[in-house]
């Protein structure tokens, strides 16, 4: 091969690595290939250290000495967690684990329950997600990392013969409305989402 033709194919290699971000391999880690409409993406992470608790998450409390106080407890609805000997429901929704701790502690030692608590909080497991509408056993189903839309849909039995299997209506644990996903390949699943496998409709409908 000439010079000439070698500094052609290094060149082309060279801009076809920077059209690929530098040929550094693709991460995904959120819906946003698939989201319809794009604003409504979002991403989160499952990191122990960063991930922010939800409602639906169970967190295992220890508060050192004191054993009546440590153990698991749920979050619930509103994104609290009721503790003994606290003065009422304490929001922990939003927070890591670390900041959690510190938040308990903080509610603890206002509220006179104890002189000089020592509290650690971690995720004890992730809130369930549910799969209903076109799939054979619709219900709950534990979460794990790395869950997605067609291994959601396998857990729940698969799709019955009805359903549309090119899109996918998801809420997650802190929306109030479904987002419709058309699918061109598989979706990352988050904890607490409620997937709705809609039926297929012969005049393009829900």
């Amino acid at each position: 091969m000439g010079m000439g033709r070698k500094l052609l194919l290094s060149s082309a290699l060279a801009a076809t690595c920077a059209a690929l971000t530098a040929c550094g391999p693709t991460k995904f880690d959120s819906r946003k290939q698939w989201t319809i409409p794009p604003e409504s993406t979002r991403a989160i992470s499952l990191e122990p250290a960063q991930y922010r608790l939800a409602p639906g998450d169970r967190v295992k409390m220890t508060v050192f000495g004191q054993n009546n106080v440590t153990g698991e407890y749920a979050i619930d609805a509103s994104g609290s967690v009721t503790i003994p000997l606290a003065p009422g429901p304490i929001r922990i929704k939003g927070l890591t684990a670390e900041k959690a701790a510190r938040y308990i502690q903080e509610q603890l030692v206002a509220a006179n329950a104890f002189r000089d608590p020592r509290v650690s909080v971690e995720l004890a497991s992730f809130a369930p997600i549910y799969v209903l509408g076109e799939v054979n056993r619709p219900g709950e189903f534990t979460y794990r990392p790395g869950l997605s839309l067609f291994s959601a849909v396998a857990l729940a039995g698969g799709y019955t013969f009805r359903a549309n299997q090119s899109r996918a209506f998801i809420r997650a644990s802190d929306e109030r409305i479904e987002t419709d996903y058309k699918i061109k390949s598989d979706i990352a699943v988050m904890p607490g989402d409620v997937i709705r496998v809609p039926e297929v409709s012969l005049f393009g409908g829900r």
